[in-house]
């Protein structure tokens, strides 16, 4: 079992990689195409916030829209895009089940797979996540609800909140995510947290009292494959878990259009194109500025 300590340690080693020439550019690239997504300069996020009073051209924010949309299209408008077949033994005839049962359950399984993921939040969150890739790194997290009407929620998170370790042959398989919660939704997210008497005491008193959680999954290459992943939840000044499991998966799907060597975060077509974007928005400036004085 991991020490809260040591997840600390290794989240602020992963955090660091986004500091300098990272963080500036990337908040440049959000201010002119995605804005009021992403403050990787500051903690304090104001409800209601003016984002885009810098915006003067407005077709990156459009292009990056339509970018994703294509995408979420490509991948998941045209019906199903995978689907579910008998495995060997069933081919082979050493199963249980006949070959034709097996196909007609395949095919059952998969139609109710897409029917139960059309009904969910999934194109929502897979559009906002899609457009993040177009200027670095999108990142979904997938929870079960236990509900087996509606079993799917999707969460698009943004960039700014979450930390990523490299892991091998360029997947992302660690990941950790810092951000605040009223203590009401703490509880709410987690019912059967292992909760502070600090915390309950903010739940009772004051429920919309904001709480910094860091929460995280981190790999464990020599752990049994059914614990590889180790995923944990807990206030970020506490050496205390509110959750911990270990599993043979992970909840966090991250997508990333373009990774040069070396590093872990992509660079999306925004971003190649950052300078080019400022230019066009500078020139925009200038002209709205020569027509008001010209007016």
């Amino acid at each position: 079992m991991l020490k809260p300590q040591d997840i600390k340690r290794r989240y602020d080693q992963a955090h660091a990689r986004l500091q300098g020439d990272w963080n500036t550019n990337l908040q440049k690239t959000y201010n002119l195409v995605f804005t009021g997504r992403a403050d990787f300069n500051t903690t304090h996020r104001m409800p209601g916030q003016q984002k885009n009073q810098h915006v003067y051209d407005p077709s990156m924010p459009l292009a990056i829209k339509k970018y994703a949309a294509n995408i979420v299209h490509l991948l998941f408008g045209g019906g199903s895009p995978i689907k579910l077949v008998p495995g060997k033994k069933v081919k082979a005839g050493k199963a249980k089940i006949t070959l034709d049962q097996a196909e007609k359950d395949c095919q059952r399984f998969t139609d109710l797979f897409f029917e139960s993921l059309n009904k969910s939040n999934f194109q929502y969150a897979a559009h906002q996540s899609a457009m993040e890739m177009a200027i670095s790194t999108g990142i979904l997290q997938v929870m079960a609800t236990g509900d087996p009407s509606d079993p799917f929620i999707f969460k698009s998170v943004p960039l700014c909140e979450v930390a990523i370790e490299p892991s091998a042959h360029g997947s992302v398989k660690t990941l950790y995510r810092k951000y605040k919660l009223t203590a009401q939704v703490v509880l709410e997210t987690w019912p059967n947290g292992n909760f502070s008497k600090e915390l309950l005491r903010r739940i009772d008193k004051n429920p919309m009292d904001e709480v910094e959680i860091l929460e995280s999954t981190v790999y464990l290459p020599k752990a049994p494959k059914d614990k590889a992943y180790c995923y944990s939840v807990m206030e970020a000044d506490k050496n205390e878990y509110i959750h911990y499991e270990e599993k043979s998966y992970t909840n966090w799907i991250v997508f990333r259009e373009n990774v040069l060597a070396n590093e872990v975060y992509g660079r999306g077509v925004a971003l190649d194109l950052l300078p080019f974007i400022a230019q066009l928005n500078l020139c925009a400036e200038y002209t709205m500025q020569s027509a008001s004085l010209n007016a």
